[in-house]
């Protein structure tokens, strides 16, 4: 993806045709849909539950979030702004949401860590995309561990 630049080893990408198709997976998951909108009944981001798993959706500068996918979330977040603007750009919405709740994560006493097992996969994932014919070395590695 063009814009995730040289990150995009770095992020697992899931495309979908349509968002309900994306929504009923991740609910089968676990996780409440959480719609970033300054125009819905909603509370500010420092009040939004982290206590359970929660996937952010944000919308475009230009059209913000579809309606289709407002009818779709379980809540509904604000990030507080002062000024004449309505909202921010999409980089700085989603930077501003992930440094407040990671700060809150961590600070918390919740359990969000990745288990040993989450942690390996990712890590292997990050490797197959990263180092050039992984898939002849895992093989030959796995193949010597017996």
């Amino acid at each position: 993806m063009s814009i995730s630049k040289g990150a995009s080893k770095w992020i697992d990408f899931y495309r979908y045709k349509r968002i309900d198709h994306c929504v009923k997976e991740l609910k089968q998951k676990g996780y409440k849909i959480v719609a970033t909108t300054p125009h819905t009944k909603s509370c500010f981001l420092h009040e939004l539950d982290i206590t359970e798993k929660t996937a952010l959706v944000f919308g475009n500068e230009a059209v913000g979030i579809s309606k289709e996918t407002l009818e779709l979330a379980d809540e509904f977040v604000t990030i507080p702004m002062v000024g004449f603007t309505e909202s921010f750009n999409i980089s700085v919405s989603v930077a501003i949401c992930l440094y407040d709740i990671t700060q809150r994560l961590r600070a918390s006493n919740i359990d969000w860590r990745l288990s040993e097992q989450e942690t390996i996969d990712v890590m292997l994932s990050w490797a197959r995309k990263a180092v050039p014919a992984s898939e002849a070395l895992e093989k030959k590695f796995l193949e010597e561990r017996g």
